[in-house]
């Protein structure tokens, strides 16, 4: 599951739960990644009652911190594959990612970090449509 998640000019972090990959999984990993962004998927946010998210979060995203104040929860869907709640700014679609490069993983506190590096660009934002 996802502790949290950053990104900053051409590069962005997602720290997950749990174990770090063996090296010998890790081209497994780029590849279903690389995969999974052939077909592009509808990206979409949704807005959810504090009260409806604090019963049924995103399996996934359950241990994205939120403060107390935050209702709505502003929820990140990409359809078919993942809902979580996010406050930033995003593509309508998976295929306006674009090339992209994924950084090998590196243990984090709580888990393992997992980075990746968008090619061509200086900073994300040249990707996000308006």
């Amino acid at each position: 599951r996802t502790r949290a998640a950053t990104m900053k000019g051409d590069r962005a972090t997602i720290e997950l739960e749990g174990a770090l990959p063996a090296s010998s999984e890790w081209s497994s990993v780029e590849e279903a990644v690389r995969s999974e962004l052939k077909t592009p998927r509808a990206v979409r946010i949704e807005l959810v009652p504090r009260s409806e998210w604090d019963r049924h979060p995103s399996e996934r995203s359950g241990l994205v911190p939120l403060s107390p104040t935050v209702d709505p929860v502003r929820v990140l869907v990409i359809e078919g594959v993942d809902r979580c709640p996010c406050g930033g700014t995003h593509l309508r679609s998976t295929g306006e990612i674009g090339p992209m490069e994924l950084v090998p993983p590196v243990p984090q506190a709580a888990g393992v970090g997992i980075g990746l590096r968008l090619l061509g660009v200086s900073d994300h934002s040249t990707r996000v449509t308006p």
